[in-house]
């Protein structure tokens, strides 16, 4: 093979893997920005938290409410009371399973 055969089938292996590179490139750059989406709306929800935060009312016609159902997704979910061990009421969130202890 002459020479000038030799460096044009070099010049023809760096362009494939300059091209082969780029590609690699475009997928990384595709899931950069689908990251980007993602956080974006995390922090979107995020400030939605606040605002809903804001709004919480702990206790609607005698029954508590689960502040995690109500800042997540504002929804209103009452607590559910279960088994207490005597120093303290336990609730639990049917929708969510958040639960807390309550002292008396």
């Amino acid at each position: 093979m002459s020479a000038i055969i030799q460096i044009k089938q070099a010049a023809i292996e760096i362009a494939n893997d300059i091209q082969e590179r780029a590609l690699n490139r475009k997928k990384e750059l595709a899931e950069i920005k689908l990251r980007q989406a993602q956080i974006e709306t995390q922090l979107e929800s995020a400030q939605l938290c606040r605002n809903r935060l804001a709004n919480f009312v702990p206790e609607i016609g005698g029954n508590l409410q689960c502040p995690r159902c109500w800042v997540v997704n504002e929804t209103r979910t009452a607590l559910t009371p279960t088994q207490g061990d005597g120093a303290v009421d336990r609730f639990k969130c049917k929708v969510c399973h958040w639960g807390i202890e309550l002292p008396f």
